[in-house]
């Protein structure tokens, strides 16, 4: 798709996200045709300031958001065109746990080894992403303009890692920043299978986990660091032994559990429920969430 043409009506019509209305105080269902016209007319203009935006505190993490709609879209605009040029596949979390318990049902005897990057966001490194976007000629002069921008407001030249929270431009990034990295891992010799969905990151091999885990370490882009907090190790054994306790591996919220039923079956019975951490953390919110009730009495917000 050409540059211009990612701006046209017709193409940001394609990026309304159900809940937008609500969201950025707009009435889509009434004023659709005139709020896209004039997103595609400044957003083809180069008046779109992607330098207003406001930060707000979330878990600790300081968070970006744009509340002018124009602007929303023309970041998603510009983050669809990068994602088919670039051949760009954002992990899908549905499809990494399927693709787990698959992996888990298979007798084959195998390692997990899972890591957590530390403020994944803030460590992504930009240097080499920034120029490559930049001046990639490929993409058009507006939509250059636009990214050189982007950087210049929240990722200055002296900065040589760190993307901002809560924009999906930020997430198009880090997957970028991490393609080296993913694929050094899959060519690993012994992993039989690699996810990584954002930080989190599983890998099945068939070699012990102490030599996944050196070379991980030994590969992670700088500065990034591993949260040892939540790091894990789970050995699997193959069908020739029994292990009717069955082991079990917390990825993404969930508990996987996978055993032997006995020795002589080619497949291990394989059980997903939500994990013991993110039960707690439900459990905790809805506590809170009833205390604040007692002192406020606001029924709306507990409902």
């Amino acid at each position: 798709m050409a540059g211009r043409n990612i701006f046209s009506e017709r193409a940001l019509a394609s990026l309304i996200r159900s809940g937008d209305s609500q969201k950025f105080g707009i009435d889509l269902k009434e004023h659709r045709d005139s709020i896209i016209a004039g997103a595609s007319a400044a957003a083809g203009s180069g008046s779109v300031d992607l330098s207003q935006f406001s930060l707000v505190q979330i878990r600790g993490k300081s968070c970006a958001y744009y509340n002018d709609y124009n602007t929303v879209l023309l970041l998603r605009a510009i983050s669809r065109h990068l994602r088919n040029r670039l051949r760009v596949v954002t992990p899908n979390r549905n499809k990494i746990v399927r693709g787990v318990v698959e992996t888990l049902l298979d007798g084959t005897p195998m390692h997990a080894t899972r890591r957590d990057i530390s403020s994944f966001y803030e460590t992504i490194p930009i240097s080499a992403i920034r120029d490559r976007l930049i001046y990639d000629t490929a993409s058009s002069a507006l939509v250059r303009t636009y990214l050189k921008t982007f950087f210049e407001t929240h990722c200055p030249m002296e900065k040589d890692h760190g993307v901002p929270r809560g924009i999906g431009l930020s997430a198009l990034i880090s997957e970028l920043a991490m393609r080296t990295f993913d694929q050094s891992v899959r060519d690993f010799r012994g992993v039989y299978k690699y996810y990584r969905f954002a930080d989190d990151i599983l890998v099945f091999s068939t070699c012990e986990s102490s030599e996944v885990s050196g070379f991980l370490l030994d590969n992670l882009p700088t500065p990034m660091t591993f949260n040892p907090e939540k790091s894990d190790e789970v050995c699997f054994p193959g069908k020739k032994e029994a292990d009717l306790g069955g082991r079990s591996l917390d990825y993404l919220g969930y508990e996987f559990t996978a055993k032997q039923v006995n020795g002589n079956r080619d497949s291990r019975h394989v059980r997903v429920s939500i994990s013991q951490r993110k039960l707690k953390k439900i459990q905790s919110r809805v506590i809170l969430s009833f205390k604040d009730y007692a002192r406020t009495g606001d029924w709306g917000l507990l409902k």
